[in-house]
């Protein structure tokens, strides 16, 4: 078989092939696509949840979308971005002289979403002393402008996100269980990229006809070697990482597609990050092997830098510098500029505490001179 044949091509309309810009043809996927079409037609909130990078905002969007309100406003406001002190103040609005600097009246975003739908993305950042309020405007539909007793009905739909789990934060007290149950009506749970490698192959596609669009490239394809080794890299980052490796190998690349030599070694190597259900660790491999195995492999990855391995793995770098002499490393070229030097040790100095030499107490002057008068005395009744 010529390399031409292994490669695999990337046709005209893969752009067209998502789901409201959400890729994945695998079982789970179509779970959650069923999920956003059966909640789309209702006015229900709508909690979704999953690690970092794996599309929570364009299931949002999807849902928006596939909703009668989608010609209606769609707002988006990143509880995480916003600092403390104006959460309240972006959600609902204030009033002209609500403070200092509120010159004029201004509408927060339940009233810019009114008719649409509102994403409150990574919504366990919110503070407990706004999750009241917040909890007000979902049961009441309606709101309170900072500085004002009047309330403005609103009609939205919202949806929250959040990439840790909502009943732990409720269970560590950082999170209203009232308000958890308000939000929790429907959820919908993305998992994690290395969980659905079958959707891989489809991402890849539809990321280089993407960018092929966007940076003016002609790439065919990706051959069948990188694709493999894609499929078998854990992704920590998910589809977000997996988007942006696409993109720099498609601008990067010299040819017509993609090959091993297009992408970063840690995605390829199988001693980078490799899913547990592959061949990396196998099962007669001991804990003391597997320690070894995890220290060493990242201090590659760290190129060879002490400092930076401890860091990474939560241990100082003096424990990794002896781990690796006991491994046998060759500790002495690596990492130049952070050796590990042994501390001296410093003695404490000898204090010299000399003895105090004895004196004679000293008389007093007076007593002195009626001593010799009184010798005198005497030496004159004598005479």
């Amino acid at each position: 078989m010529n390399q031409e044949a292994e490669i695999l091509h990337i046709g005209s309309t893969e752009l067209d092939r998502s789901f409201y810009g959400i890729v994945g043809e695998s079982v789970v996927m179509q779970r959650v696509y069923s999920a956003i079409r059966k909640v789309a037609n209702t006015n229900a909130t709508v909690l979704i949840e999953g690690p970092t990078g794996v599309g929570k905002e364009l299931v949002a969007r999807a849902v928006h979308l596939s909703s009668p309100r989608r010609d209606r406003p769609y707002v988006a406001m990143n509880c995480g971005a916003v600092p403390p002190h104006l959460i309240a103040d972006d959600l609902f609005g204030h009033e002209r002289g609500a403070y200092t600097d509120a010159k004029t009246s201004r509408q927060g975003r339940f009233e810019a979403a009114h008719g649409g739908t509102l994403l409150l993305d990574d919504i366990t950042t919110m503070p407990l002393t706004l999750q009241p309020h917040l909890l007000r405007v979902l049961q009441e539909r309606e709101v309170e402008r900072v500085g004002s007793t009047k309330t403005v009905p609103v009609d939205v739909r919202v949806i929250v996100t959040t990439n840790v789990s909502l009943a732990s934060c409720v269970e560590g007290g950082t999170f209203r269980p009232d308000l958890y149950h308000r939000l929790n009506v429907v959820s919908i749970k993305l998992p994690p990229l290395c969980e659905r490698p079958q959707d891989i192959e489809a991402l890849v596609e539809h990321f280089i006809a993407l960018y092929n669009q966007q940076h003016q490239c002609d790439i065919a394809g990706i051959n069948a070697g990188s694709l493999q080794k894609l499929s078998r890299y854990a992704w920590p980052g998910n589809v977000r990482e997996l988007q942006h490796t696409i993109e720099r190998a498609v601008i990067m690349c010299n040819r017509n597609y993609l090959t091993e030599a297009d992408f970063p070694m840690d995605v390829l190597t199988p001693h980078g990050l490799s899913r547990t259900d592959g061949v990396i660790i196998p099962p007669t491999m001991t804990i003391d092997e597997l320690i070894n195995h995890h220290l060493l492999t990242t201090f590659e990855r760290c190129n060879r830098n002490r400092t930076h391995t401890g860091s990474v793995l939560g241990i100082h770098a003096k424990t990794v510098f002896n781990r690796l002499q006991q491994l046998g490393y060759d500790v002495d070229g690596a990492g130049g500029r952070d050796k590990i030097k042994p501390t001296p040790v410093v003695k404490p100095k000898k204090v010299r505490r000399d003895k105090p030499k004895p004196t004679m107490p000293k008389q007093p002057k007076e007593r002195l001179y009626r001593g010799r008068r009184r010798m005198q005395r005497q030496n004159e009744q004598d005479n």
